[in-house]
């Protein structure tokens, strides 16, 4: 179920990055060279947060298992 959860608000976070990336790097630098780059840039990377998130809930869900037991 977690899983599940953290797919549905990865995806929508992406499509936000996705969709606002050039405000977003605007509020940070004008210059518009750096928002054409910066955009671009979370346009490419903010897919394989969906990868990263899973990784960080499947091992928090191995580790839940190896605690147990030392209680």
């Amino acid at each position: 179920m977690a899983t599940g959860v953290d797919l549905l608000i990865m995806a929508v976070t992406t499509a936000l990055l996705a969709i606002f990336a050039p405000a977003l790097i605007r509020a940070f630098n004008r210059d518009p060279e750096v928002v054409r780059v910066g955009a671009a840039y979370l346009r490419i990377v903010s897919p394989f947060y969906i990868f990263a998130a899973f990784g960080v809930i499947l091992g928090r869900a191995l580790n839940a298992p190896g605690t147990a037991w030392r209680r």
